[in-house]
């Protein structure tokens, strides 16, 4: 499988916008990786991808809350869409579309759909398909393309039977299983040069009776040879039931082994669903008093700012009375000596007219 492009929202870290990842560029490099710190959502990346194609997650896949546990608490809404082109060089397209109830805010439903590229249309094809398409079911992808944290040792332990088929699976080498129609057509060969060697051994001894007895003796052998083949058809069919028997007791007992797993881990989940239940009940009833809280808070800062620049204008108010005041105390004292100044006006008035005629009598002097 080669990946095209990834679209997600909604999920996990993913809150709101839409995230569009090119893999066309990483991909022509032959190689590339995802990097990032803790819950930045590098594995959100892979689970959406295993959503798209196989409905299943990693991390707390409940049947029933699934989509919930996908879905990123502060959105109503997600998507994925996912582009890839299998072996054969086909283009496919997954998608997953999820929307929150406005009821009851645990509901979530989710529809899957899947197309193939067809003459520049993508035309539907059934979600089931992925197994065909890429070559792996659903175990296979998370145990070798998704292997989880602490996980890696599952792979390893696990069974040789369950091992080589994974690895066939994986490598496509069915087609390269020889060994067990090379082993019959030795047999075969075997039997029938034994049977050649023994009718050559036969031959001096060829007579008419002995050809009688030898083609009557060759219809019960044809006969009991049938009867055999039947009988061989018969075990074979109930050699493969017993090997799904075997197999089946093997699931039983891995499934035992998690079951036993869980239940250990049963409280540690129990606490991390109290948790999140807490957090949900919280966010709905206490959401709107918190959102109360912060605007009255930002009004309040905002009239603080507000009396502070009040506070600065009163002061430069003051200090302007205080410069008034000085300047009307000094017109008012010059004010309260205006009659000693028009008392000085005056006689500089008379002053200057008995200068004028003075000057009127030293000219009547000289005439």
């Amino acid at each position: 499988m080669i990946p095209v492009s990834l679209s997600i929202k909604g999920i996990y870290s993913y809150q709101n916008e839409m995230q569009t990842i090119d893999f066309s560029r990483l991909t022509s490099a032959g190689i590339f990786g995802i990097f990032g710190k803790v819950g930045s959502g590098k594995s959100s990346i892979l689970e959406a991808i295993m959503f798209a194609l196989y409905g299943e997650i990693v991390r707390m896949n409940l049947k029933d809350n699934r989509a919930y546990n996908i879905l990123n608490l502060r959105s109503n809404d997600f998507l994925i869409d996912f582009v890839f082109k299998n072996n054969e060089g086909n283009q496919y397209r997954f998608t997953v579309n999820g929307k929150r109830n406005k009821n009851k805010y645990e509901t979530v439903k989710f529809s899957r759909n899947a197309y193939k590229l067809e003459q520049n249309e993508w035309v539907p094809v059934p979600t089931e398909s992925a197994e065909e398409i890429i070559g792996l079911n659903y175990d296979n992808f998370r145990r070798t393309i998704i292997i989880p944290q602490g996980k890696f040792q599952d792979f390893l332990q696990l069974k040789d039977s369950e091992r080589t088929r994974m690895m066939k699976e994986l490598f496509r080498l069915h087609r390269y299983d020889l060994s067990a129609k090379v082993s019959v057509l030795e047999k075969e060969n075997e039997n029938k040069l034994s049977d050649i060697q023994g009718q050559l051994k036969q031959l001096d001894e060829v007579s008419e009776d002995k050809i009688k007895d030898l083609s009557i003796e060759l219809d019960t052998v044809s006969k009991e040879f049938n009867l055999l083949k039947e009988k061989q058809k018969v075990l074979a069919k109930q050699n493969e039931e017993q090997n799904k028997i075997k197999e089946f007791f093997e699931e039983i007992k891995k499934l035992e082994i998690d079951f036993e797993y869980l239940k250990q881990e049963k409280s540690k989940i129990e606490q991390i669903e109290n948790q999140v239940k807490q957090y949900n009940y919280c966010v709905r009833n206490f959401k709107p008093v918190f959102e109360i809280q912060k605007r009255i808070e930002d009004e309040i800062n905002e009239l603080s700012g507000k009396t502070t620049s009040l506070k600065k204008t009163n002061e430069q108010l003051k200090n302007n009375i205080l410069q008034y005041q000085n300047q009307i105390k000094q017109l008012q004292a010059a004010f309260e000596n205006r009659e000693n100044l028009k008392i000085k006006a005056e006689e500089l008035q008379k002053s200057a007219e008995i200068k004028n005629l003075n000057k009127q009598t030293a000219a009547l002097e000289n005439r």
